[in-house]
C-alpha cells in the first residue's frame, strides 16, 4: 500500500507484468482446451440466460462462455480512485474476456460501484453485511 505513494511507477510496472502474465496464461489455457463449462467457478450463482449452463463432461469452451470472478479484499481501505488506478484498470483487460463477471467477496464495495460500472460485462457484486444494502442495490 505504501508503494502507491512512494513508488507508483514501479508498482504500475509490477501490476502490468502480472496482468500480462495472467492474460497469457488464460489465452494458453483456452487454446489448449482447458476451459470447460465447469471452469466458471465463483461465489455467485453461476447461471444466466446469456451463458451456457455448467454441464458435466462438457467440451472445451471459450472464456466468453464463462463467468469470471474477482475480488479485492486487500483494497477495502483503499480509496475508489486508488482502487481504480492500482487494481481495477489491470483487472478490466482480464475479465472483459469472460461472458459475465461477479466482483467482490468480503469487501464493502458500496463506494466503488461507479468504478465497477466500467466493466461492461459486470453482472453482480458481493454485498457484505457491513455494506449499505440500499446503496448497493
Amino acid at each position: 500500500m505504501i508503494d502507491m505513494y512512494e513508488s507508483p511507477q514501479e508498482l504500475h510496472s509490477l501490476l502490468a507484468f502480472m496482468r500480462d502474465a495472467i492474460l497469457q496464461s488464460h489465452q494458453d489455457a483456452e487454446a489448449a482446451g482447458h476451459f470447460t463449462l465447469n471452469s466458471g467457478n465463483n461465489q455467485a450463482f453461476p447461471l444466466a440466460a446469456e451463458l451456457p449452463p455448467p454441464t458435466p463432461n462438457s467440451p472445451p469452451c471459450k472464456r466468453h462462455d464463462l463467468w469470471g470472478f474477482c475480488a479485492a479484499q486487500e483494497y477495502t481501505l483503499i480509496s475508489p480512485a486508488f482502487h481504480d488506478e492500482f487494481l481495477f484498470q489491470y483487472q478490466i483487460p482480464i475479465f472483459e474476456k469472460f461472458g459475465l463477471v461477479h466482483y467482490g467477496c468480503c469487501e464493502d464495495l458500496g463506494e466503488k460501484i461507479g468504478m465497477l460500472r466500467q466493466l461492461k460485462n459486470l453482472r453482480s457484486i458481493a454485498v457484505t453485511p457491513v455494506a449499505n444494502v440500499r446503496h448497493c442495490a
